[in-house]
């Protein structure tokens, strides 16, 4: 029986096509993995306000009010309140910044997380990220310049999920540029509340001359 060419080439343009649109349809989702934002920080009477505005990803702030206890950086975006990370006292972050311990928790107080300055580290300075398991899900180093951050991912340092960049300007406070580039590894609630920490604390890296 002989095989009808038309037929033959039907099914050849079919299997084509429908490669070919897999293969782009997959190209939304690898892009939306990505994301940026910039942080800048507000001083006001009682209290300090880090700004998050973005394209393409939810707005937001960070508030640190002067009437807590400990240090509290309380995260909200446009559907309100979504997290706190709340600085330890009893310990060398008290004193250091690079040293500074967070503990994350999320509206119902369910703990999601903590950023763990090492005291131990040839870096500059060195934050452990673990999630709400208490597994290491990345390692933030600042940089040589002390100019910014890098979190990698904690079985490789050449596999970077996100930076984090000061953007200097005489005179006047720095903003930060926020890309995370795997958002599914770290929670986004804790990369945000650890960008609102390090604008806090960005002289003390280093001083804005």
């Amino acid at each position: 029986m002989k095989s009808n060419p038309f037929i033959l080439f039907s099914i050849l343009f079919a299997l084509c096509f429908s490669t070919s649109y897999a293969k782009s349809s997959t190209k939304p989702a690898e892009q939306s993995s990505r994301y940026h934002f910039k942080i800048s920080k507000k001083e006001y009477r009682f209290s300090t306000f880090f700004e998050i505005d973005s394209s393409d990803a939810p707005r937001g702030n960070v508030k640190k009010s002067f009437f807590r206890m400990r240090t509290n950086y309380d995260l909200s975006d446009v559907h309100g309140w979504q997290a706190t990370g709340t600085v330890r006292v009893m310990s060398l972050g008290s004193l250091f910044a690079w040293a500074k311990e967070i503990d994350m928790y999320d509206t119902s107080g369910q703990y999601i997380g903590m950023i763990d300055g090492q005291v131990m580290s040839t870096a500059a300075a060195r934050y452990s990220i673990y999630d709400s398991s208490n597994n290491l899900v990345g390692i933030a180093f600042l940089d040589h310049n002390c100019s910014g951050f890098t979190i990698t991912h904690p079985n490789s340092e050449a596999y970077t999920i996100a930076r984090l960049k000061r953007n200097y300007v005489q005179d006047t406070v720095d903003d930060w540029d926020i890309t995370v580039y795997e958002s599914d590894l770290i929670d986004e609630r804790i990369i945000r509340i650890f960008a609102a920490f390090v604008c806090d604390y960005q002289n003390s890296f280093k001083e804005d001359k």
